[in-house]
């Protein structure tokens, strides 16, 4: 089964889910805490102040996320969460200082796009 909606609101029925899978969704923030300095992408933040914020957004839609979930998996139910995680040094997945991993990409492709005018800065 599967729910194309918000997953901060409820997307089940209460007691309704067995098992419940759930791969790469929350590091989609429910609300944009500040601007970012230099980057489209929150994994690239530099400035103190803004990943500050970034981490604290994170903390509270989490908190939210599992709150939500956890009303819809059924007594003996369980979840399987996917996510991605950054671990010591600003390793996450497929970015290490050996390589150039997919959301670096992405985020310098975005860039230079709206740097360019092809597509507006996202907000």
């Amino acid at each position: 089964m599967a729910c194309g909606t918000n997953f901060y609101d409820h997307c089940f029925p209460k007691d309704s889910v067995t098992l419940g899978f759930s791969s790469n969704c929350a590091h989609w923030l429910r609300d944009k805490p500040c601007d970012m300095t230099g980057t489209t992408c929150h994994l690239f933040i530099t400035v103190p102040e803004e990943k500050v914020k970034f981490r604290a957004q994170a903390e509270k839609d989490w908190g939210l996320y599992l709150t939500k979930r956890a009303a819809e998996i059924s007594p003996g139910g369980s979840m399987v969460l996917v996510e991605l995680a950054i671990v010591e040094h600003g390793h996450f997945t497929g970015q290490t200082p050996e390589t150039v991993g997919i959301f670096r990409m992405l985020s310098t492709l975005w860039k230079s796009l709206s740097d360019e005018g092809i597509i507006k800065s996202l907000r």
